[in-house]
């Protein structure tokens, strides 16, 4: 009887573990997906790993701009003192995100917030951050 009850439930807790792991490798919506990557990008900003963020970029944009050009592009992100993803809304293989930026002017002292709205883009399986200019 004592092996039947653990065998029954290793059989239990194996099936449970089956199907509780099954959540974990959903796939995630666009929104989750480019929320993800937008916020990753915003962080490399944060750290101010232009090289890193950059890598956030569309293969398109980066035949136009160099690291190099695109790191005096966010020379600003230094006064960043935090940045989050607000909202993102997707519509087919393209979302618009906005990222709240607070940041401090270190010559006054002022603290403030402004949103930034960017365009991700899906390109071969792939959400990039795309630039127009």
């Amino acid at each position: 009887m004592l092996r039947r009850s653990i065998s029954l439930s290793v059989l239990l807790a194996t099936l449970f573990a089956g199907l509780s792991g099954c959540a974990l490798f959903e796939p995630k919506s666009d929104e989750e997906a480019v929320a993800q990557r937008a916020q990753g990008w915003v962080d490399a900003l944060l750290e101010q790993d232009y090289t890193a963020a950059y890598e956030f970029t569309s293969p398109g944009f980066k035949t136009r701009e160099s690291a190099r050009k695109y790191s005096k592009r966010y020379a600003g992100s230094g006064m960043w003192t935090k940045g989050a993803v607000e909202k993102v809304v997707c519509e087919v293989d393209s979302c618009n995100v906005t990222v709240k930026i607070h940041y401090k002017m270190k010559s006054s002292g002022i603290i403030a917030s402004l949103p930034m709205k960017e365009n991700w883009l899906k390109v071969d399986g792939q959400w990039w951050l795309y630039h127009t200019k």
